[in-house]
């Protein structure tokens, strides 16, 4: 496991920008488990009704997902590849978290099949589970001309 002041930001490991970036940093990871945290502010794009609402949960899903495979193409010095979702299953959500919300998200890697990677994740809000899924994301590396 990293100590999590030794990890560079977010945005050297995964592609998303503001306003579409959904995560703030790593709080730890191993090369099957990662957690990462969000603060909730009130100009995130998904933010609705004094609420972080459910694609920006998914989404926080998904970027916790892109940040673990990020960190181990970094880690071994190579470009990570484009990541697309392609396909929620058992998706369950339980409460939507308010502005100055902490969230983390803790995704495990279940299973890697050629370029799809099978994650589980769960997003909490302190101890209350707010929402969870499996994922599956598919890798494609783009072509250098």
């Amino acid at each position: 496991m990293s100590e999590a002041q030794n990890f560079r930001p977010v945005t050297s490991y995964i592609p998303h920008r503001a306003p579409m970036l959904l995560v703030d940093r790593i709080i730890e990871i191993t090369r099957e488990k990662i957690t990462s945290e969000l603060t909730i502010k009130e100009d995130n794009i998904f933010f609705d009704s004094g609420l972080l609402i459910e694609p920006g949960l998914i989404e926080h899903m998904a970027q916790t997902s892109a940040l673990h495979a990020g960190y181990w193409y970094k880690d071994e010095d190579k470009d990570a590849p484009v990541g697309f979702i392609g396909l929620i299953r058992d998706l369950k959500i339980y409460a939507l978290p308010a502005a100055g919300s902490v969230i983390f998200t803790r995704s495990e890697l279940t299973q890697r099949v050629l370029n799809a990677n099978l994650s589980c994740g769960k997003v909490f809000c302190k101890d209350r589970l707010l929402a969870q899924c499996e994922m599956r994301i598919f890798e494609i590396w783009e072509r250098k001309t």
